[in-house]
């Protein structure tokens, strides 16, 4: 006795939501391995109630130097280590190039603060590829009358296949 069509796409559907479920899955765990940076590139996430200070708390802080528009002695951050961002090899096969543009803070100790923020971007994974690096980035810090101050800095990168 044949088991007719109806067996076969029940098989098939069942097939297809295991494997739905597997990719979920999947997808669920590499999403939670991703670096904050990452998940919040355009800074659109609300504060969560742990880990993070409030608006009030931020708006306390020391607010950092916009390059140009210092008064005193400034003397601008160095960079001291640099890593270049990897092109995606989907960019590359797609044969992407352009410049993301991002806005960083650098802090008093020379390091890239998290809130990288994207001002142009590219697609195929170029701009967070850009942000990775940069986070990587350290500087002697900006000097302001002789004390190390945080600055904004804007930064292009340029993507251009070889």
């Amino acid at each position: 006795m044949a088991a007719g069509p109806w067996v076969d796409l029940a098989k098939i559907a069942a097939v297809a939501v295991i494997l739905t479920a597997i990719l979920y899955g999947l997808g669920t765990l590499v999403y939670s391995q991703l670096p904050p940076d990452i998940l919040d590139i355009f800074g659109d996430r609300e504060p969560s109630a742990v880990g993070e200070a409030s608006r009030e708390d931020r708006a306390r802080e020391v607010q950092p130097i916009h390059i140009g528009e210092v008064e005193g002695d400034f003397i601008r951050p160095v960079r001291t280590y640099t890593v270049q961002p990897t092109y995606t090899e989907y960019a590359r096969k797609a044969r992407i190039e352009g410049k993301v543009i991002l806005r960083l803070t650098v802090d008093e100790q020379g390091e890239v603060r998290e809130d990288v923020e994207v001002l142009r971007g590219l697609d195929m994974g170029l701009t967070e590829a850009a942000v990775v690096a940069l986070r990587q980035w350290r500087f002697e810090p900006a000097l302001l009358d002789g004390q190390p101050v945080a600055v904004h800095w804007t930064v292009t990168v340029n993507f251009q296949l070889e």
